[in-house]
């Protein structure tokens, strides 16, 4: 796990100027976020208020790679970017945070995200993303985030966090 650190710290230093904190990483293998993963449902297009309230919107997922590598390494610190949370294909889930709690605190939203997700699928529901405007709306409420336009690797829009004075870090 300290080769997939290393990538996510290095990874965000190189994407962005003022890097959010990590404080803490957790290394999960939640069953049913491996399970969407594993029949080819996304969780990249936030659903779920609480999606984007709690982990900024949608969850990005690393393609496969041989776990303990430096590939997944890298695979995992591509598609977390500036996001909080990424799955990895066919493995797991890695979540970030200032300190333990708030990482624990995103890895356990997102498998509720993710069971919720599943629920909808099995009802034969074809969930549909939250619209732009109410994702702002959202973000703003959340006091954590506000969006840029930019898209990263995996097509999952960036997210950067906002100080207090209201600029994005």
């Amino acid at each position: 796990m300290d080769a997939t650190l290393y990538s996510i710290q290095t990874h965000r230093l190189e994407s962005s100027p003022n890097p959010a904190e990590i404080g803490a990483v957790v290394h999960a293998h939640p069953p049913t976020a491996i399970a969407l993963t594993l029949a080819g449902i996304s969780l990249a297009e936030a659903v779920l208020p609480e999606a984007v309230t709690a982990l900024g919107g949608g969850v990005p997922t690393a393609p496969y790679a041989t776990p303990s590598t430096p590939a997944l390494a890298e695979g995992v610190a591509r598609a977390l970017g500036r996001f909080d949370t990424c799955l990895m294909e066919r493995h797991g889930a890695i979540a970030v945070g200032r300190d333990a709690f708030e990482a624990c605190d995103r890895r356990e939203t997102l498998e509720r995200v993710a069971q919720v997700i599943l629920r909808a699928h099995l009802l034969h529901g074809n969930p549909t993303p939250l619209a732009d405007a109410e994702i702002e709306k959202l973000l703003r409420l959340s006091g954590r985030f506000c969006r840029s336009r930019l898209a990263d690797d995996v097509g999952a829009q960036f997210i950067a966090p906002i100080t207090e004075s209201g600029r994005a870090r």
